[in-house]
């Protein structure tokens, strides 16, 4: 299994020692660096744990590589955005490797319920690695990845080509994004219109987060796939 690989090479390579089932709420990822133990929360799936994994194996073993990436940068707050970013596209990339990615979405026309099933991903995760196919030589096609809450205010956002997100608001209510919490748990399709004359076909659906107990309602976001 990649998940016993994956903490057995954290274990031999950079003496980290992974915990299973350690945390019942809060992070999915904790790493504790006077004891070298990283402690993982309950209820998280397969791909999900080897993520938090594969992150933390960036973050520790690559740090002086990527906070060299991430100089150039003006501030500090900065610099430790493009750190995370930086390791987060390696998990990504651990989970679901680029030309394996790749391959598989044209073998199955990039259907995302194939695609998710192959990699024991999530529709979030396996919607927002599609928009990172941008490779020169190797592209996939140029989608556009974007997440939000009822109230429009969006947390995450990838584009291969120029498209333009607003950051918070403001954007039209008949949006597929929006519409997606009208039917939660269904993808929805529209093709959308832009003042600019061009065309996009868009996907969405709804995700809702890990259950924190009786009376304490999940979070809620709807995730789209356009191009």
């Amino acid at each position: 299994l990649r998940l016993t690989r994956l903490a057995s090479t954290l274990d031999r390579d950079l003496g980290v020692a992974v915990r299973f089932r350690r945390i019942s709420n809060g992070p999915r990822r904790v790493y504790h660096p006077e004891t070298r133990e990283l402690h993982l929360r309950t209820g998280l799936s397969e791909a999900q744990l080897c993520f938090e994994l594969a992150l933390q194996y960036a973050l520790t073993g690559h740090a002086d590589l990527l906070r060299e990436l991430a100089s150039s940068l003006p501030t500090e707050e900065s610099r430790g955005i493009a750190v995370l970013a930086l390791a987060q596209y390696f998990a990504a990339a651990v989970v679901m490797p680029y030309e394996a990615m790749l391959s598989t979405a044209e073998e199955v026309r990039y259907d995302i319920d194939r695609l998710a099933t192959h990699f024991g991903t999530g529709f979030e995760t396996t919607c927002h690695r599609l928009s990172t196919l941008n490779r020169p030589g190797a592209r996939g096609v140029p989608f556009f990845f974007v997440r939000t809450d009822r109230a429009g205010n969006i947390s995450k956002r990838q584009s291969a080509t120029g498209f333009h997100f607003s950051r918070s608001g403001g954007s039209c209510p008949l949006w597929v994004i929006h519409r997606a919490f009208e039917t939660p748990g269904r993808v929805t399709r529209q093709v959308a219109g832009m003042p600019d004359g061009r065309h996009y076909l868009w996907i969405a659906s709804t995700v809702r987060g890990q259950a924190h107990g009786f009376g304490r309602p999940r979070k809620e976001f709807a995730v789209g796939l356009g191009c």
